[in-house]
């Protein structure tokens, strides 16, 4: 029988055995779920929002700076738009950032890796070089040179985080692309006059593709928070759009008389971040509980 052959059925049989283990488990852990459904809920915020909240988010309904009451549970802010309905519009931006970013990084980063681990050689150098550079620059430093460049904006703000976060997926591709591309399923399609890109769709790619999606759970949180720091600077979305980050930027002069301004938005983005860590480590539990790929993706070259 091909070997090459044998060796999809053995991917197929183990994604299907790890979707098996998560469905018999009741889900990815107790921590998982509730990070899934706290994520759940704000993707549905982020989704139908604008449609369910009591007042536009940039309205000005009412008297600047009005304390919680039944009438605004969230108070308003300075310019007296409701608090409420700016909290849950902003989850869309939230949502948004942090997806965005960790696709640019998947997008960039795991084919760099992959190619880099596959070939080796002067090509794993120059690449496992450009990684390293990438890794030795702050990364909120490195995002803030980028949008410099780009200007400020989401979409150039998730590009810049993306461009930080790609050499973590790189890492992760690289080092499962190193211990594939020795198998013997692989040479068996290198004689059989298969493409390279041909290997590499149909055996690489798959084996890393669960290494890569414990990686998007655990940096989907970091995502968010760097964002949210981005925003807070100036470099993400141009007010009035509601966003945490300006929202907080906005608010920190009130933070002693007017408290809520600050607390509501802080509340509602530790909450998304907790909701995307608890999905990452869920994920990691199940599908990397020894962490293997992880610490040796990220923490070093072989």
């Amino acid at each position: 029988m091909d070997l090459s052959v044998t060796s999809e059925r053995k991917t197929r049989s183990r994604l299907s055995h790890v979707v098996r283990r998560i469905a018999a488990s009741g889900g990815i852990g107790l921590i998982g779920n509730i990070g899934l459904l706290i994520c759940a809920i704000f993707c549905l915020a982020a989704i139908f929002g604008p449609l369910i909240v009591p007042v536009d988010a940039n309205s000005l309904i009412a008297t600047p700076f009005l304390r919680p009451s039944a009438h605004f549970l969230f108070g308003t802010d300075e310019l007296g738009r409701s608090e409420l309905s700016r909290v849950v519009v902003a989850s869309r931006i939230g949502v948004l950032a942090a997806v965005e970013s960790v696709a640019v990084g998947i997008i960039l980063g795991t084919p760099m890796g992959v190619v880099a681990g596959y070939f080796g050689g002067f090509i794993d150098e120059v690449l496992g070089r450009v990684m390293d550079l990438l890794f030795s620059v702050p990364g909120t430093l490195l995002a803030i040179a980028v949008i410099v460049v780009l200007g400020p904006g989401l979409t150039h703000a998730t590009l810049a985080l993306g461009i930080v976060f790609s050499p973590q997926f790189g890492r992760i591709a690289r080092t499962a692309a190193i211990e594939i591309r020795g198998r013997a399923y692989v040479e068996a399609a290198r004689l059989a006059h298969r493409s390279t890109l041909w290997i590499i769709v149909r055996h690489v790619v798959p084996n890393i593709a669960t290494p890569v999606s414990v990686m998007v759970g655990l940096t989907l949180s970091n995502a968010e928070g760097s964002y949210a720091v981005l925003s807070y600077l100036g470099f993400g979305v141009a007010p009035p759009a509601p966003d945490y980050g300006t929202m907080l930027f906005s608010a920190q002069g009130y933070l002693t008389a007017d408290s809520w301004l600050i607390a509501f938005p802080s509340i509602a983005l530790v909450v998304l971040i907790l909701g995307f860590l608890f999905v990452g480590d869920g994920l990691r539990q199940q599908l990397d509980p020894e962490n293997k790929v992880l610490s040796r993706g990220i923490l070093g070259r072989r």
